[in-house]
């Protein structure tokens, strides 16, 4: 995909960025930012953007940490899913054989 240069503005700060995503997708995730930025700001006139930035990062961080530990779940439920199903196959070929058996001795 092609790189292209996006300018955003993120809590009154201009940014620009070099981004193989689509502009649109960065401008709007730099909105949203900077709306949980300013919502923080607006609800405690004591923080600073950059007391406010640091409060957002940490947020996102945790909502990141929880969601790969609900993925690495999510895929350790899938494994044992599979194992179960390749177990069952495997009793399932078993069985066959065993009543082809039968059905060759009668």
């Amino acid at each position: 995909m092609a790189k292209s240069k996006v300018k955003i503005n993120v809590a009154g700060m201009d940014f620009s960025l070099v981004t193989e995503d689509d502009p649109t997708y960065i401008e709007d995730l730099a909105k949203q930012l900077s709306d949980k930025i300013e919502a923080i700001v607006e609800g405690n006139t004591n923080i600073s953007v950059a007391q406010a930035s640091i409060l957002v990062a940490l947020d996102c961080q945790d909502e990141l940490s929880k969601h790969n530990n609900s993925s690495d779940n999510l895929r350790a439920q899938i494994k044992d899913y599979l194992e179960d199903a390749a177990r069952a196959r495997m009793e399932a070929e078993q069985y066959k054989r065993e009543l082809e058996k039968l059905k060759a001795q009668l």
